[in-house]
């Protein structure tokens, strides 16, 4: 008998914990890095979650429209569509799962506890239960692209909105 069916079952299984282990630091470190941009885009989803969905959908459309720019043979729209899918495309998703995933954790450890919760552990309560999600085949995928689009729309708005003073969340 080979070994290769065990050394496919090992890779699946480092596969999908490896960023199950991986994307709480990142998030920690992100939070750490922009505290009060990642508190005003916690803030904006508590508030508007519907609007941050919508804002989110409308500018992942977006990116991918320039996406389908970067097939055109004019080298500076070229330069442009690379850039905005390799570049910031993938700081605002990071953003956007930054955000869903704390507000899903400090709502799930309110439901539990009915205590709010403390930042690093709603990242980490969170992205398990995201990362959860995604093992329901189709619901589970729709809801966790819905909840980043909302991450996503609620982190842009938060970029843009730096003068207003942020909505004010119970989770420190």
């Amino acid at each position: 008998m080979e070994n290769g069916g065990t050394n496919d079952i090992i890779g699946l299984i480092m596969l999908l914990c490896a960023p199950t282990a991986g994307v709480p630091a990142l998030l920690i470190l992100l939070t750490a890095l922009v505290p009060n941009y990642a508190k005003r885009a916690r803030g904006v989803m508590h508030k508007w979650p519907g609007r941050s969905f919508l804002l989110g959908l409308v500018n992942f459309a977006f990116f991918f429209a320039i996406a389908l720019l970067a097939n055109i043979k004019f080298v500076p729209i070229q330069l442009i569509g690379a850039l905005s899918v390799l570049i910031a495309l993938p700081i605002l998703l990071t953003s956007g799962l930054l955000t869903a995933t704390g507000v899903a954790g400090e709502r799930i450890w309110q439901q539990i506890t009915s205590k709010p919760a403390r930042l690093v552990g709603s990242l980490i309560i969170g992205t398990l239960a995201m990362g959860l999600t995604l093992f329901a085949p189709i619901i589970g995928w729709m809801l966790f692209l819905g909840l980043v689009f909302t991450g996503l729309g609620a982190s842009i708005i938060a970029l843009f909105r730096r003068k207003q003073a942020p909505p004010e969340i119970n989770a420190e």
